[in-house]
């Protein structure tokens, strides 16, 4: 798990270079230059795997941040963008999932303390 999220977070660095390199291109219509659009899509995709690896080791706070950050790359090209669009859709759906989880995970510290103190 650690080689992926090092893998994902080397990847996500390039991509946020190559945004910041095709956002300085002149736009090509409402959606933005399509390089931009491109790469806004894959590094939406891969700050939503990041997300997941976070989650799978119980990380919650650190799959949040790193799916807001997938859909903050995703917004500002879904409407001009069927990939973005489907990508922003995907990740919202794992944020409540997410929410789920944290809510479950909540519960059940509650539920132990409750148990800790009938001891």
């Amino acid at each position: 798990m650690d080689a992926a999220l090092s893998r994902l977070g080397r990847s996500r660095d390039l991509l946020l270079a190559e945004l910041s390199e095709s956002s300085e291109a002149p736009l090509n219509g409402a959606g933005g230059a399509p390089a931009a659009r491109a790469a806004a899509c894959r590094l939406g995709a891969v700050c939503g795997s990041l997300g997941d690896c976070w989650r799978r080791r119980g990380e919650l706070g650190a799959a949040e941040a790193a799916l807001q950050e997938s859909a903050s790359h995703l917004r500002a090209h879904a409407a001009a963008d069927a990939e973005a669009a489907h990508a922003l859709s995907v990740t919202l759906n794992k944020l409540g999932d997410l929410e789920y989880y944290k809510q479950q995970q909540q519960q059940q510290q509650q539920q132990q303390q409750e148990e800790e103190e009938e001891e």
